[in-house]
């Protein structure tokens, strides 16, 4: 390059950039991060702490299970022994009262849940069925008390269909009697069960915090 002050002619000097830093490609960036993810996910030694309950607990919570589908089966008999008569084509039975299909409908819930129980034993679950048979045992208690100072004259009576019934109302109060008994006992033991999980949780709970 020639100088315009004094003639002479300097050679160009020029200064190449630094290189740019190589990206990382694509695959070098997932096996980053799925290493980092390996190394945060918990191994199977660690467990999942609240999810798998001990063996004791889950045989309490089978146990359950199965009293619920007990106690579903025996109150059908009823309503399985109208809808008999009704199909048979019975002269004083023409149809299925409407107690009886209020009756399959409870059969169901305690199937559902006595099905929610071995799915899913948990403290939670164990709870949630001790509301369902406590609040079934609590309308048959007010079948019974109804059954028992109302007459076939009332407006609940004849909405059930009780006043069209097979059975007379002894019969009918008697039963309701035995399913507010087998209701309300496995509704006692499933609020026990479930009030000892918690004791099991937070004894496990607090040995664990550092």
């Amino acid at each position: 390059m020639k100088c315009p002050a004094c003639g002479k002619t300097t050679p160009l000097v020029t200064t190449a950039r630094p290189p740019l830093p190589a990206r990382k490609t694509a695959d070098a960036s997932t096996d980053s991060g799925s290493s980092s993810s390996s190394d945060d996910a918990p191994t199977e030694s660690q467990g999942l702490p609240g999810i798998a309950a001990p063996a004791d607990l889950r045989t309490s919570a089978i146990n359950l299970a199965i009293a619920m589908i007990g106690v579903a089966a025996i109150g059908i008999l009823p309503a399985v022994y109208i809808s008999y008569l009704a199909w048979a084509g019975d002269s004083q039975q023409a149809a299925i009262p409407t107690w009886a299909l209020l009756t399959y409908l409870v059969a169901i819930l305690h199937l559902a849940y006595a099905i929610y129980l071995v799915q899913l034993p948990d403290w939670s679950t164990v709870w949630v069925t001790t509301a369902i048979t406590l609040m079934t045992s609590a309308a048959y208690a007010t079948l019974l008390g109804l059954r028992l100072l109302v007459s076939d004259q009332h407006r609940l009576i004849h909405f059930l269909q009780l006043d069209i019934n097979r059975f007379h109302a002894g019969q009918e109060a008697g039963w309701c009697f035995i399913m507010l008994m087998l209701t309300g006992v496995v509704s006692y033991f499933a609020g026990r069960s479930a009030l000892h999980w918690g004791e099991v949780y937070q004894r496990d709970f607090a040995t664990a915090e550092p």
